[in-house]
């Protein structure tokens, strides 16, 4: 993301000295070739996806803009149509984007924390998501953020 940012995406700014750029408009990944994408922002496999969610939305096929009048779960149940994106990835385009913070994004990490403190092993990740939203309310996606940092910086479930 961050390679894709730098390269096409508007500068954004600065602090504690380093820049930072937006993510790029639609048009400018849709308009490029899919094995320059792959090499280009090493991203391989998910190059293909990453042209064509970005042509979608170039093209009006996906209103991006209507999630903000969706619940949490219509989101991401729109989002899910987008070719490559998967329940972990629509949670964090919720979170971060949309500014659901009852979004509960589960990834490895996420996974390993939530089943050393607050459920069994093997929970699929699907639950882990809801117990998340149960446990922690509104602000889920919040508790996440520390969860995924303690998670990974002390090692849990490793």
């Amino acid at each position: 993301v961050e390679l894709i940012a730098v390269d096409l995406g508007e500068y954004a700014g600065s602090w504690n000295g380093r820049d930072y750029f937006a993510f790029p408009e639609p048009m400018k990944l849709a308009s490029l070739d899919v094995e320059y994408i792959k090499d280009k922002y090493r991203v391989g496999f998910r190059a293909d996806r990453i042209k064509e969610s970005s042509r979608r939305i170039y093209h009006g096929e996906f209103n991006l803009d209507s999630i903000n009048n969706l619940s949490r779960e219509e989101g991401k149940a729109l989002l899910t149509t987008l070719p490559g994106v998967g329940p972990k990835v629509s949670d964090c385009i919720l979170l971060f984007a949309f500014d659901k913070e009852d979004a509960f994004p589960v990834d490895v990490w996420v996974k390993r924390v939530m089943e050393y403190f607050y459920l069994k092993e093997d929970t699929s990740p699907k639950e882990i998501g809801l117990s998340g939203a149960r446990i922690f309310g509104r602000l889920a996606g919040y508790a996440q953020q520390y969860l995924f940092y303690y998670a990974r910086e002390l090692g849990i479930g490793k």
